[in-house]
């Protein structure tokens, strides 16, 4: 059941201290907390598909499941330091998300939060994030080479899977790997 999504008059609440704003294809969400489950309020659902930006202000701690799933014309994300997690299913089907920096406050990446995000050519996994959810980057094609920061310890089942493009990954701090982590990563050489 979808809930009602919490509107005081011309702001947009995404969370308890959050509000968001669209406008010329950028989402800016500010404020302060955790962003509301995209999955009960349909957050932005009227512009889903023509947010090209995602500016996330200092002060945001989380980005939400499904905050931006499906988002298929997002190219540009910024994450501020304030946020210590990416939830499941945050950026799932960004089909046409190219990089994404992660940063070093990011402690936690979550189940399916990159899957199917087949543009995905640059990922910047900063110091900071110990684990990796199952199926995090699975199918995410475009992508050739990864490094893993020293602070990583745990990769989740298919957390790589399908990353057909995949030549190498840095694997320097990972002491727990699910099963087909890297699976059907046909070029994967070193």
């Amino acid at each position: 059941t979808i809930l009602e999504q919490p509107n005081f008059g011309d702001r947009n609440v995404c969370g308890d201290n959050l509000i968001w704003a669209f406008k010329d294809g950028v989402l800016t969400i500010s404020g302060t907390g955790e962003m509301y489950d995209a999955g009960d309020y349909d957050l932005w659902a009227d512009h889903r598909s023509d947010i090209t930006k995602v500016v996330i202000e200092s002060g945001v701690t989380t980005i939400s499941h499904w905050a931006f799933t499906y988002c298929t014309a997002l190219t540009d994300v910024t994450i501020p330091e304030t946020v210590v997690s990416i939830d499941p299913l945050a950026f799932s089907m960004c089909t046409s998300l190219k990089t994404i920096v992660i940063p070093d406050s990011v402690t936690g990446i979550g189940y399916n939060a990159f899957d199917g995000c087949s543009s995905l050519t640059s990922i910047v996994i900063s110091d900071g994030v110990n684990s990796i959810g199952n199926h995090a980057f699975a199918h995410s094609g475009s992508l050739s080479s990864i490094d893993l920061p020293d602070s990583l310890t745990s990769i989740g089942q298919y957390a790589f899977t399908g990353c057909n493009t995949l030549e190498s990954i840095n694997l320097s701090g990972a002491t727990s790997f699910g099963q087909y982590a890297f699976s059907d990563c046909y070029y994967l050489k070193s």
